[in-house]
């Protein structure tokens, strides 16, 4: 702003120069703009959404398609014709009939790849365990799943799906993979899967009372004192 004021005794000073300066140029067009507002609908409640909605429908098959490629939804929905879909930089959300949200999948780049999870296929898997060893739906799952499929329900598919849904496997697979030595530990013990036999002999790394822990620090601080002395005595 252009000003013939150009000499302040201090910053405040100048700031409020600077506020009366904008509020006297500002006042016939907000007297204006108070009129104009009364002409203008209000705010939506809810955030404005960046991702592109599209109507999509479920195939026989329970996957809808999305820019040439292909996302499963919940095997409830095959064939539905009334799915929602908004579509983000990197992900996916989609809505049934209701807006309720039954899917999620990263946005897949090129065209012709699928986004299969295996958590929609439950109903169809139990009417088929048999074919969960060759599906694509096991091949995309995460590898946790994949290891324990084969290590212990590989000739019994059916009680895999049952200790799936009893042990919230789909929300606990980090825990589950360290119960079974398939990940390191980084979260409290677990108790361990009926369907698992035996507990697990992987052994949690060890703890330490407040006691020993400030022994631990006073000798890691006295060996970086000799250290430094020994470099000053040379």
């Amino acid at each position: 702003m252009f000003s013939l004021c150009y000499e302040f005794s201090c910053e405040e000073e100048l700031f409020q120069y600077f506020n009366n300066e904008l509020e006297k140029r500002n006042k016939p067009f907000l007297e204006e703009f108070i009129k104009e507002k009364s002409y203008m609908i209000p705010h939506p409640t809810h955030p404005y959404e960046i991702g592109r909605v599209i109507k999509v429908t479920s195939n026989r098959l329970s996957l809808v398609s999305i820019d040439s490629n292909f996302y499963s939804v919940p095997d409830k929905y095959v064939s539905c014709k009334t799915l929602e879909a908004i579509v983000y930089v990197n992900y996916i959300n989609i809505y049934d009939q209701k807006s309720n949200l039954i899917a999620t999948h990263e946005k897949k780049d090129g065209q012709g790849n699928y986004s299969i999870k295996f958590s929609h296929f439950i109903e169809t898997f139990f009417k088929k365990p048999g074919a969960i060893r060759n599906s694509a739906a096991l091949k995309q799952a995460p590898l946790i799943l994949q290891t324990i499929f084969n290590n212990y329900f590989i000739t019994e598919p059916q009680k895999f799906l049952y200790f799936l849904l009893e042990t919230n496997a789909f929300d606990d697979l980090d825990l589950i993979g360290v119960e079974l030595g398939i990940l390191k530990r980084k979260f409290g013990p677990r108790t361990n899967p009926k369907y698992l036999g035996p507990k697990s002999t992987y052994k949690y790394p060890q703890t330490y009372s407040s006691d020993s822990l400030n022994e631990i620090c006073m000798n890691q601080l006295q060996h970086i004192a000799q250290t430094f002395n020994q470099g000053e005595n040379k």
